[in-house]
C-alpha cells in the first residue's frame, strides 16, 4: 500500500471511531432543583417550593428526622410540597426524571 493510502485508511478509521466515543462517556448528572423553605407553622410543617424539570419528581428527606415527601413539578416546572420540620432541620431536596436521579440541594429551616 502507498503512504496515501495507508494515511487515508487512517483517518478515515479515525473519522469512523470518534463518534462512538461519545457513546461511553459519563451522563452529567441532573441539576438540582431550586428550594425555598418556609419557617415552620403552628403544626411543625414546613412549605418546600421552588423550580425542577417538567415534571419531574421532586423528593425532599428531613435529614434530622427521617421524614421526607414525593411530589411532582407541574408541566412548567413548578412544585409545592410540605414536610415536617423544626427550625434549624436540614432537608435535602433533589429531583429524578424516569430512573434518573439527580444532583441534591440542601437547605436550613430558617427560624419564623
Amino acid at each position: 500500500m502507498s503512504r496515501a493510502l495507508y494515511a487515508f485508511a487512517f483517518a478515515l478509521a479515525l473519522c469512523l471511531a470518534l463518534p462512538l466515543g461519545g457513546c461511553y462517556g459519563p451522563t452529567l448528572p441532573l441539576p438540582p432543583p431550586t428550594a425555598l423553605v418556609s419557617a415552620p407553622d403552628a403544626m411543625g410543617v414546613v412549605e418546600l417550593s421552588g423550580e425542577a424539570l417538567p415534571d419531574a419528581y421532586v423528593l425532599a428527606l428531613n435529614l434530622d428526622t427521617d421524614g421526607g415527601v414525593i411530589g411532582r413539578a407541574d408541566p412548567t416546572g413548578r412544585y409545592t410540597m410540605r414536610v415536617s420540620a423544626e427550625v434549624g432541620n436540614t432537608i435535602e431536596v433533589w429531583q429524578m426524571t424516569s430512573m434518573d436521579g439527580g444532583q441534591h440541594r440542601t437547605v436550613i429551616v430558617p427560624a419564623p
